[in-house]
């Protein structure tokens, strides 16, 4: 719950100064947090059940409820990476690089 809300305040301080492509990554946040909170809210009401309950034994449920979530969530950020769409970003290049010695 802590994540979520430091994630709201962060979309509504800085809703003026986004560009359109970073809207993408925070929407396939927004996507991959949701995914991860129903999936942490299925594993709160099977666990206590114990590996006999009834979420436990269809598996129906553990792969709608459990791996799908996981992989709504992996996947926005495969194809939303916040490296590749930040604007400032810069190719790291020899002539880039410092040599410390």
């Amino acid at each position: 719950m802590a994540f979520i809300a430091c994630f709201v305040h962060f979309i509504v301080k800085s809703s003026g100064h986004r560009q359109s492509r970073s809207n993408a990554f925070v929407a396939a946040t927004a996507v991959g947090v949701l995914a991860v909170y129903i999936r942490c809210i299925y594993r709160t009401v099977q666990l206590p059940q114990g590996f006999a309950g009834y979420l436990s034994v269809h598996e129906g449920y553990f792969i709608g409820l459990d791996a799908i979530m996981i992989v709504i969530a992996y996947a926005g950020f495969v194809f939303y990476d916040a490296g590749v769409l930040d604007a400032c970003a810069t190719k790291v290049s020899r002539k880039n690089i410092e040599v410390i010695a």
